[in-house]
């Protein structure tokens, strides 16, 4: 088993079981529950291609990708957005 690369959230460790030949058989959360190989979308190691993307030489169908990445980039956009506390700068120590 090998652990998904490339993903930003925390929260999101999945890990990739391949069969004999090296291709994509199933995709674990980090419970080892199965998850739908879509979500390799989330690494932003995976580029988008006509019907899907693909995840390290594995194509993945999906209808909606481009759409997805435009909606993650948006969030991301709003969150780095936000206005965030001003920090106080440490003031030079006289020696």
């Amino acid at each position: 088993m090998e652990i998904v690369e490339g993903i930003t959230e925390n929260y999101l460790i999945m890990y990739i079981e391949r069969d004999a030949e090296g291709h994509i058989k199933k995709v674990l959360d980090a419970d080892g529950s199965e998850v739908e190989k879509q979500m390799l979308a989330h690494s932003f190691l995976a580029s988008g291609c006509e019907g899907g993307f693909i995840y390290k030489d594995d194509f993945i169908e999906m209808d909606n990708y481009y759409e997805f990445r435009k909606d993650k980039a948006s969030r991301h956009q709003r969150f780095k957005s936000r206005k965030l506390p001003k920090t106080v700068k440490p003031k030079a120590s006289k020696s």
